[in-house]
């Protein structure tokens, strides 16, 4: 038995054990778009193969991030190869994501950051279960002022990442909620957004 509810979260561990791929991880995965050139991608999932690769070139949350996007094309889809492009915060950009690429990416946002337990643990840290910048909320980030708060964050998802990357609050110490989830800040951010737990 897991000693966190949250451990059963492991996508390598489905693909694997229930599903009978072999999961793989090593430092570049390319993937070919013509003739002479490859691009390099963060993960591949190989179906008639059984195969997924995952690329260690990004931190171990990215890494868990691509594997749960792989676990929803196995799932979800049905062509032979898919691949999970370099996450945008890492190659500087957000580009164009097609339909089957988009699923996967909400799959594994759906996966690793369920809406009853992001809630909880948001609650737990935060007190409340929409969390506005005002005079209290503020001086509970050790007696910052709302002015400081909000040019530190700048906008909803400046808060958003302060939000999922902050380890105190109100006097309390805690595992932040991009760690409690073992996801990126940036991913943690987006899905707070998602579940509008939040007001700038």
């Amino acid at each position: 038995m897991p000693s966190n509810e949250l451990e059963i979260l492991s996508p390598d561990v489905i693909l694997k054990q229930a599903m009978g791929y072999d999961y793989i991880s090593s430092s570049n995965y390319g993937v070919k778009i013509n003739e002479n050139e490859f691009v390099n991608v963060a993960g591949v999932i190989d179906q008639p193969n059984k195969i997924v690769a995952i690329s260690n070139n990004f931190p171990v949350e990215v890494q868990k991030f691509t594997a749960a996007h792989e676990l929803g094309h196995a799932i979800l889809h049905k062509q032979p190869i898919l691949h999970r492009d370099i996450p945008a915060h890492f190659a500087g950009r957000r580009g164009y994501r097609n339909r089957v690429e988009s699923e996967a990416d909400k799959f594994a946002t759906f996966f690793l950051m369920p809406t009853k337990w992001v809630k909880i643990e948001f609650v737990n840290r935060y007190g409340k279960e929409v969390f506005l910048i005002d005079e209290n909320s503020s001086f509970k980030f050790g007696g910052r002022s709302i002015g400081e708060i909000r040019n530190e964050c700048k906008n909803l998802h400046g808060l958003a990442r302060k939000l999922s990357s902050s380890e105190s609050f109100d006097g309390k110490r805690f595992r932040s909620l991009a760690k409690m989830f073992n996801v990126s800040i940036e991913a943690m951010a987006i899905r707070l957004e998602e579940l509008d737990l939040l007001e700038y």
